[in-house]
């Protein structure tokens, strides 16, 4: 699940909005988009109503749920779906990463040390890498050093699924570069959005996601509409 903000007129007044935004893949290894919500920011009444709705909608079965560390998110999750496990997104962890390493010359270096920890072939080794990057960093960044403790660890869950489907289910990152496309095409928008056509907009914008190759074999499901 992720968040983009895009500019959309209401009521007279041109705002951010927040459009939330959820993904699936199942265990065939699949991704299917199940939902599209537009909201006045992403905090934690607006992403419970969504999870709700997603529920609501028949979406059951879950065996993971990938995000961001953003705290509405999180609170959502927990109050709508207490018993699914949660998986730190290791894209987004690598980018908070950088703001505790304290010299630019470092930030390469401590990049190569997380990835190193992801890319662990399975949940033992993984601690054990994890373990050493902690004590790396402890005299030289102790700061970095006690995130890296209590925070990479939130970005691990996948390690008890198989192999083959961590990355999938490991970071968002997909869909973050198809965001990044977007916002660089000149044709995207020629005007403010109305808050009532957002969804209208990510229709075709969605569908030419899951063509261009990034997606494979996805099937678009449903967009949930604004009332």
């Amino acid at each position: 699940m992720d968040t983009r903000y895009e500019k959309v007129r209401r009521d007279k007044t041109v705002s951010d909005s927040a459009v939330l935004l959820a993904y699936g893949v199942d265990e065939k290894g699949k991704r299917c988009i199940l939902g599209v919500s537009v909201s006045l920011s992403e905090s934690e009444v607006h992403w419970r109503a969504f999870l709700a709705s997603l529920v609501e909608r028949g979406l059951h079965g879950l065996e993971l749920i990938t995000s961001d560390a953003h705290a509405g998110l999180k609170a959502a999750k927990q109050a709508i779906s207490p018993s699914v496990p949660w998986q730190r997104c290791q894209f987004h962890l690598q980018q908070n990463a950088q703001s505790y390493v304290p010299k630019k010359s470092m930030k390469k270096e401590v990049a190569s040390d997380i990835r190193a920890v992801f890319n662990a072939p399975d949940a033992s080794e993984a601690k054990r890498m994890l373990n050493k990057v902690v004590k790396k960093y402890g005299q030289s960044a102790p700061e970095l050093s006690s995130w890296v403790e209590t925070s990479v660890p939130e970005s691990l869950t996948v390690m008890a699924f198989p192999e083959e489907h961590r990355k999938k289910y490991a970071h968002l990152i997909s869909l973050n570069a198809s965001i990044a496309n977007s916002k660089s095409e000149p044709d995207v928008l020629e005007s403010f959005l109305m808050w009532s056509h957002v969804c209208d907009w990510f229709r075709p914008w969605l569908l030419k996601w899951m063509r261009s190759g990034l997606l494979v074999e996805t099937i678009l499901l449903s967009l949930m509409r604004i009332k």
